[in-house]
């Protein structure tokens, strides 16, 4: 019976090795470098665009805020 487990996890092994995904992960440091400055750039963008968006909502609510309070003032 120990056999087969065995030979499962060796069939598995020799998947895993043999998956394109394996064969590609064989990146040089420049190439991580590349990828994790272009994820850095693109969540700053994200951010910015977050925050940007979050600006916009406050000076609405600012806005919507200051109008229902000068009216309350002048009724």
């Amino acid at each position: 019976m120990p056999s087969k487990p065995a030979k499962s996890n060796k069939k598995e092994q020799n998947a895993r090795t043999d998956s394109p995904e394996l064969a590609s992960n064989n990146l040089s440091m420049a190439d991580i470098a590349s990828l994790l400055e272009d994820h850095r750039r693109a969540l700053s963008a994200d951010f910015k665009s977050a925050i940007s968006t979050l600006e916009a909502k406050l000076d609405r609510i600012q806005a919507t805020v200051s109008d229902n309070c000068f009216a309350r003032v002048q009724c």
